[in-house]
C-alpha cells in the first residue's frame, strides 16, 4: 500500500505516531503551515534516525532521503 508518509489521517506518522500534518485541500503542499509542518517532522526523523517508507515500515534515513524529502518541500 502507497501511503503518505506525514500528510493526513491514514499517514504513516497518523499510524505510527499518532500525530500528523493536517492536508488542507489536495493532496500534495498547498499553504506554508503544510510545509513547516513536514520540515520539522524530517528534521525530527533525521535527529533519530528512522523514518517510515510508504508501506509504514520503520527504515533509516539517510543524507539522500532526507535531501529528497527537503526537496520535495521546495517542489
Amino acid at each position: 500500500m502507497n501511503r503518505p508518509i506525514y500528510q493526513g489521517r491514514n499517514s504513516c506518522y497518523s499510524l505510527r505516531e499518532r500525530f500528523y500534518v493536517k492536508r488542507i485541500e489536495t493532496p500534495g503542499i498547498d499553504t506554508i503551515s503544510e510545509a513547516v509542518g513536514i520540515a520539522r517532522l524530517i528534521l525530527r526523523d533525521l535527529r533519530r534516525g528512522y523514518t517510515y517508507d510508504h508501506s509504514c515500515r520503520k527504515i533509516k534515513i539517510t543524507p539522500r532521503l532526507f535531501s529528497r524529502r527537503v526537496r520535495y518541500i521546495l517542489l
